[in-house]
């Protein structure tokens, strides 16, 4: 390529080249003018190969005719290069071409040009792309280093960064996300910009768009847990029936759980005494059978009541729910032999039948007596000397649970000889059988040499005043063989809160209050000796009274009544007899509806109070 300096002229002593080629087989075309030759290269239009170059000068060249066709188009230092035959063809004077070639030379003894000045145009845009690279990566490098630098600012600052996002631009700073609580907008972008550090680290601006972050929600207040809802016992019906006889009429007393169990042994009884000789007491629950198997219970003591009658002289006779036990006295062994083989199916061998074996009657006769009692009615039985020794007997079993529940068949010697010493053994069974309301279950004998006595107490009480009882007597000869134990806690619990349960409709029924008043009806104390009645026999046990509210009023109020209407009738129990410590009284308020608060019947049997038996408090 030529160039050519503007605003100048070339220099005199320029020089261009003249090119030989050798393979051309052909001489250069020369000139003399002045001695020098100007020439131009000619070229072999075939091979275009250089052999060699000859500086000339270039105003000799400028003169030269062949030559100013290349001046005209050429810088200072050009070279007009033709093919041989164009050469040759234009003479010495002709100046046309067909093709052109320029190349560059050196100046003559000179160093070829240096390589930066040949290719120096490269650098300019090369030092652009690479300042521009350079630029980038140091503005990247200074937005990280702000950006990793921001929250280590606020946290040299006492703010929490968690809940914020940095982005850099640059020297400035955007920060988003949730501000820490108690942290404005404002004391953020102070502190980070005027937090001073690394060079690289400065924060020129801060945008903050972060909010501040909501107070977390108040935890509602948990509801109140509901009352647990009262597990509902459906009660049932125990079977309880106790059966006496004498051989002429039968008694019936106790429970069964349905009218059709009542009507049964009912029947069966008559069938032995016929109707107007049973005295039907028992009560029909109205229940489910709490037995296993009812129907079979029943069907034991239905199959026994018609041997009750003529072939007896006495009996008496338990159901439970479970159990069936008790004693039968034929007249004879031929009755005794009867029944055993009909008591023997329907009882399991719990229920007994004896029969007196005659004896001779001596010329001296004794004492010999049994006395039967299993909770309710004593039975007499043996021989006596004469009938005031019977009744004698009879009075004292009267004493202790009513004439009506003694059942005598004494037998009287009616002897002339009678012994010194009877009437007194007579005295002390007599003092014995008075206190057999205070035992459980109790069999005794008397003969002409011993007492003896195997039973259970219903507390320490009792056991007390039959050994009391022993202990004073006044015939020293009597051999005393007494073993009563006391009922254990567990089962004296149990009895007396079975009382209570049996005296539960009238203590419902009488111990009521009027509204917001604790002050005990006049109904209330008939109702009230009974349960202190029942209380008497079980020394052991303690009692809780619960007082209850209907819904009228405030709860805490209704809480406060409640209490003090238990207070009122333990008041009244400590005050006849019962001791203080073994009551405690309790209120519930009106969390334990037995009726309907919506109605005035319902409110009237909510205001109440019940008892139960406990060991200990």
């Amino acid at each position: 390529m030529v160039r050519k300096r503007k605003g100048k002229t070339p220099k005199s002593n320029a020089k261009t080249l003249k090119v030989n080629n050798s393979k051309s087989g052909q001489n250069e075309n020369q000139n003399n003018n002045n001695g020098k030759t100007t020439g131009e290269v000619k070229y072999n239009q075939t091979h275009a190969t250089i052999d060699s170059v000859e500086l000339i000068d270039v105003d000799e060249l400028h003169s030269s005719t062949a030559t100013q066709d290349l001046t005209r188009s050429s810088a200072v230092t050009n070279m007009h290069v033709t093919s041989g035959a164009a050469a040759h063809n234009a003479g010495s004077g002709a100046s046309g071409w067909s093709r052109t070639a320029l190349v560059e030379g050196t100046r003559a003894g000179k160093m070829p040009r240096p390589w930066f000045k040949k290719w120096g145009w490269w650098f300019l845009p090369l030092s652009l792309i690479g300042g521009a690279l350079g630029a980038w990566w140091g503005v990247r490098h200074i937005e990280r280093q702000v950006q990793a630098a921001a929250p280590e600012i606020l946290k040299a600052a006492g703010v929490d960064p968690s809940g914020l996002i940095f982005e850099a631009d640059y020297r400035n700073i955007a920060v988003a996300g949730d501000l820490p609580q108690g942290i404005t907008v404002a004391e953020v972008e102070q502190i980070l910009e005027q937090s001073t550090g690394a060079v690289n680290e400065d924060i020129r601006h801060a945008i903050v768009t972060a909010r501040v972050a909501p107070l977390p929600a108040a935890e509602p207040e948990p509801a109140p847990e509901p009352e647990p809802e009262p597990i509902v016992v459906e009660p049932t019906g125990e079977i309880s029936v106790t059966a006496l006889s004498d051989g002429k009429s039968i008694r019936l007393s106790g429970s069964v759980p349905d009218q059709e169990h009542a009507n049964r042994l009912f029947a069966s009884a008559a069938e032995a005494v016929g109707e107007d000789n049973v005295v039907n007491e028992l009560t029909v629950l109205g229940l489910a059978p709490s037995a296993s198997e009812p129907e079979t219970q029943i069907n034991r003591l239905a199959k026994v009541l018609p041997q009750l009658g003529s072939g007896i002289s006495a009996a008496e006779l338990a159901l439970g729910d479970e159990t069936f036990s008790g004693s039968i006295t034929a007249v004879d062994t031929d009755a005794k032999s009867q029944l055993d083989s009909i008591v023997a199916t329907a009882s399991d061998n719990e229920v007994t039948v004896s029969a007196p074996v005659a004896e001779p009657v001596t010329e001296t006769p004794e004492v010999d007596v049994f006395a039967d009692y299993q909770g309710k009615q004593i039975i007499l039985y043996g021989q006596v000397i004469n009938e005031a020794q019977s009744q004698t007997l009879f009075d004292a079993a009267a004493e202790s649970v009513g004439a009506g529940n003694v059942v005598s068949t004494l037998k009287i010697l009616r002897a002339d000889n009678v012994p010194t010493t009877s009437d007194s053994q007579i005295e002390l069974m007599g003092e014995t059988l008075r206190q057999y309301n205070g035992l459980r279950s109790v069999k005794s004998r008397l003969n002409a040499s011993t007492l003896s006595l195997r039973g259970v107490a219903k507390n320490s009480a009792a056991k007390f005043n039959v050994d009391q009882s022993l202990q004073n007597r006044a015939d020293e000869s009597l051999l005393v063989d007494s073993e009563i134990t006391l009922l254990d806690i567990d089962s004296e619990l149990s009895l007396l809160q079975q009382e209570f349960d049996l005296l539960a409709g009238e203590i419902r029924e009488n111990i009521v209050f009027d509204s917001n008043s604790d002050v005990l009806g006049f109904q209330a104390t008939g109702v009230l000796d009974k349960v202190i009645n029942a209380i008497d026999k079980y020394d052991r046990a303690r009692i809780e009274i619960s007082g209850h509210t209907d819904s009228q009023g405030p709860a805490a109020g209704n809480q406060v009544l409640s209490a003090r209407r238990a207070s009122a009738v333990q008041a009244y129990l400590a005050a006849n007899g019962i001791d203080a410590e073994r009551l405690r009284a309790l209120g519930f308020g009106e969390s334990q509806p037995i009726g309907n608060n919506n109605t005035a019947a319902g409110r009237r049997q909510n205001r109440r109070v019940e008892f139960r038996a406990v060991e200990s408090f």
